[in-house]
């Protein structure tokens, strides 16, 4: 037989930590009395449930300040990792419609898809006639594109013609039809979360002005990274 009191007090007790783990997330340094003010509890009762944050890893002391909190970089990182693909792409579509406008050529997001995959969650078209239409949603092997490359760092096992630079990387596509420029964004934590990638029809590619280009969509993806918190 269940014991419902006991079930009730540890219900309370998750809301009550939760409560108190979101007030020192939305603050900078958090302190004890402030926290019982705003969450009306006594002050042993909010320096407890510090403490077994603290102990769970999930908050710190700021500096030597026991008095005042702050979220720890594993929480942050949780926390940015878990930016939703529709404000990640709401935050993209400027900075590749910029891109787009200064380069000519077609700008795709990639993002990881798990077990060594990457999916274009977003693409602004080139006005040629001649561009990529890779439909968004299409998966690819992360190794495979230059998306993927820019997620992965160097390999071994790159295709044939991947060229690097300082902060992008060009390689073929699969299909030999076109070559992408990519350059990988990250968010607040520093975790990578996209790439975005110059997508050049093979007729229409010209080498010598990849170091041009390379810069500029390392400046986009620089650009929304700052957007997402980065530094």
């Amino acid at each position: 037989m269940t014991d419902g009191g006991a079930d009730s007090g540890s219900v309370r007790s998750v809301m009550r930590a939760l409560r108190v783990f979101e007030r020192v997330a939305q603050s900078r340094g958090a302190r004890v009395g402030e926290l019982a003010v705003q969450l009306e509890l006594s002050k042993s009762t909010v320096q407890r449930v510090l403490r077994t944050l603290n102990d769970a890893g999930w908050i710190r002391p700021t500096g030597d300040d026991v008095t005042s909190w702050e979220i720890a970089p594993r929480a942050r990182a949780l926390l940015q990792s878990h930016l939703t693909d529709v404000e990640l792409r709401r935050r993209a579509i400027p900075v590749m419609e910029a891109l787009r406008d200064r380069t000519g050529e077609t700008v795709q997001l990639t993002v990881p898809s798990g077990q060594g995959r990457v999916v274009i969650a977003e693409r602004i078209d080139s006005a040629h006639e001649v561009r990529s239409v890779l439909p968004v949603g299409t998966v690819f092997d992360a190794r495979e594109v230059a998306g993927g490359l820019a997620l992965r760092g160097q390999g071994d096992d790159e295709p044939r013609g991947t060229v690097r630079r300082a902060g992008w990387v060009a390689a073929p596509s699969p299909t030999g039809q076109s070559i992408g420029l990519a350059a990988p964004v990250s968010d607040g934590s520093g975790s990578l979360v996209g790439a975005l990638v110059l997508v050049i029809p093979t007729d229409r590619h010209r080498a010598q002005l990849d170091d041009r280009l390379g810069g500029q969509v390392v400046e986009s993806a620089r650009e929304l990274s700052r957007a997402l918190g980065a530094d």
